[in-house]
This record gives structure tokens, sequence and C-alpha cells, in this order.
């Protein structure tokens, strides 16, 4: 991933505002009016390589990893990890048991683990998605540093029990 990247390298239509301290803008809709506002994102999102088809930054290679050991997860804690909207926020794309909310981007995970997907597999999923589906558009939590290792194993520990 290119980190030394300027404004002038990022795509046109990202949602950016190099004023803002965080630079990264997101839409937030405005209840019952059918329009929104922009709000200044809590990060800046701006080094990434987007989903846009204009970005052209190059991105990390995919990174195939294995568990060390045993599973040593936390089923609670993944599940709240899985809600968190600040951090994992696996609701925001996949269907989830209880949440309230959840998108459908990504596939049902509420029988994931009926699917015969061992605990490597989901931790390899949850760390980098490209290395089983390279047009994944998944986030790698753990190639980009968004996860801890344990986090990712609470979250593995978690899907199994789905």
């Amino acid at each position: 991933m290119s980190g030394n990247s300027t404004a002038e390298e990022k795509p046109d239509n990202i949602l950016y505002d190099e004023w803002l301290i965080n630079k990264t803008i997101w839409p937030k809709p405005i209840k019952n009016s059918g329009d929104f506002e922009w709000n200044e994102h809590r990060q800046d999102l701006s080094h990434w390589p987007t989903l846009s088809y204009s970005d052209k930054r190059d991105s990390s290679k995919p990174e195939a990893v294995s568990l060390s050991g045993a599973l040593n997860g936390n089923a609670q804690r993944g599940k709240k990890l899985a809600n968190n909207k600040v951090k994992g926020n696996c609701v925001a794309c996949h269907q989830l048991p209880g949440a309230s909310q959840f998108g459908n981007v990504g596939p049902s995970l509420e029988l994931i683990s009926y699917k015969d997907r061992d605990a490597n597999w989901l931790y390899q999923q949850v760390y980098d998605a490209r290395v089983h589906n390279p047009e994944s558009a998944m986030p790698p939590y753990g190639t980009h540093g968004v996860l801890s290792y344990q986090e990712m194993q609470d979250l593995v520990a978690y899907l199994k029990t789905k």
C-alpha cells in the first residue's frame, strides 16, 4: 500500500476534504428529509485504496496466514466486536443473529459454523479475505492492522458458535 499518496493521486470521487483534521468525510442521512449532511469521519481513511474504479493506487498484496496454535478466542468478546460500529463492525455488511440492523453486502453469517469452515479458514477470512477471493470487498483487517491477533481470534470463536 502506498503510504505517501497525495490528494492529487486519490480518485476524484473519494470522500475527501484536505481542510479537515481527519480528511475523510461521510454522508449522514437527515431523518425524514430525503437529504443528508456531510460529517467528518473519526479517522483518516484516505490513505487506503478504495473500491472506486478510478482509484489506481497500489494496494497491499493479499497475505496468507494461519493461527499460531489452537484457537484461543473468547466468543463473548467476539460478539461484542462483531456488533461494534467503531471496530469490527461485521454487521455493517453481514447478517448476524440478534443484530438489530445489519448489511447485505456480504453473506449471512448466521449459519457459518455449519458450512464446514475450520478455525484457520475463518481466521484467514478475517485477516485477509482476498486470499480466498481476490475480488472480495471485505477489508483485510489483519493485513491493514485494524484488528489485533487476539481480536481476530475472538471473532473466529464467535463465528464458530453460529
